[in-house]
């Protein structure tokens, strides 16, 4: 029996001579998106992709990785589809905040090749993408280290709107001022409340004064244009240089793994994917949501996540929001959701997406 460690360096090398094939494949398929957009050729072609599917699993000699390999396969021709989308498709893409914000940001991860609009508030992007000014809107969720976004989760019970996609921003918070400032300068330090939150141990016992801002981008616009080396801001270093602001102090996060996940709205629900999320209210009875996680488990899905969130307007009301694991177009799925719509007041799909 081979060493573990051997094992472990011998795939290694494999990784190291899979990524260079990856990175050749995705030249390949740059070229198609580039010919598919010179000729207006759809991206997906169903039948070319069963055909590559089903040559490429004939092809594979121990059948008893078969099913994995015929994933694997699925999962390139799907990073290829999604590739090509971001050099041939142009979205117009609305995000909360101004250039520079973490919204910002992530719009441009997630759609390098769109147009982007920017608006007020986290409501104004929902009504933009519910009135077709827009095609997307992208908010963010969560963070791993404050927790939901809770006007987010609202707005998505209030609208009919989805979510077909996520993606994890790293978020690096740092203390930014005009050039020349130091730390010894400083007095007031604006930002929005998330990123104080998230900057909290660095902030704790100096005597700043805190203001909140509507998002980090503004925050550091302003200190900008007050040109005052008392007053910095919490932001990102692409904001610094949008801004022209320096770095007084870089990655002031209290937790190193700080990430946000954001979502893309969509007027149309996707049903593909693996995560499934879901809201409802229930009737103030005694083992009410019990019943729920019981049907849940009786129907062998797997609930990674369960929060509850206050009702504005009535107090002491709350409703839940969860994600299991399936697929909403299985038979299965549709099962559990009759039998969740029979047990809950109100039962909402949120979105769907692959994890």
């Amino acid at each position: 029996m081979k060493d573990l460690k051997e094992i472990r360096k011998e795939i290694n090398q494999i990784d190291e001579e899979m990524l260079k094939l990856f990175e050749k494949r995705m030249d390949v398929v740059n070229d198609v998106a580039l010919y598919k957009k010179e000729n207006n050729i759809p991206i997906l072609d169903i039948s070319r992709e069963k055909k590559v599917i089903d040559d490429n699993c004939n092809k594979i000699y121990n059948k008893e990785y078969l099913p994995y390999y015929e994933t694997f396969i699925k999962d390139i021709m799907d990073i290829s589809k999604e590739y090509q989308k971001t050099k041939i498709e142009t979205f117009h893409i609305a995000y909360q905040g101004s250039e520079g914000a973490f919204s910002h940001l992530a719009s441009l991860a997630c759609f390098p090749n769109a147009s982007f609009t920017s608006f007020p508030t986290f409501e104004d992007v929902f009504i933009a993408v519910k009135n077709n000014i827009v095609d997307y809107g992208i908010v963010p969720f969560e963070n791993s280290y404050t927790g939901e976004v809770g006007e987010v989760l609202d707005l998505l019970v209030k609208y009919d709107l989805y979510f077909n996609k996520i993606y994890d921003l790293k978020i690096q918070q740092n203390l930014l001022g005009i050039p020349g400032a130091t730390i010894n300068d400083i007095t007031d330090v604006y930002s929005k409340d998330q990123a104080i939150a998230q900057s909290s141990k660095f902030l704790k016992n100096r005597n700043f004064t805190i203001h909140e801002f509507l998002n980090t981008a503004l925050a550091a616009k302003y200190v900008h244009e007050q040109n005052d080396k008392s007053k910095a801001a919490i932001a990102s270093l692409e904001t610094a240089k949008l801004y022209q602001l320096e770095v007084i102090a870089q990655d002031i996060n209290t937790a190193q793994s700080n990430t946000t996940r954001f979502i893309v709205l969509s007027k149309k629900l996707d049903k593909t994917g693996n995560r499934i999320n879901l809201s409802f209210t229930l009737s103030n009875e005694v083992g009410s949501l019990a019943k729920i996680i019981n049907i849940i488990t009786n129907h062998h899905f797997n609930m990674e996540k369960i929060q509850s969130r206050a009702i504005k307007d009535l107090p002491w009301e709350y409703y839940f929001q969860i994600e299991i694991v399936g697929e909403l177009i299985s038979k299965y799925t549709e099962e559990l959701l009759n039998e969740l719509k029979e047990h809950t007041k109100e039962l909402k799909i949120l979105g769907c997406y692959t994890k």
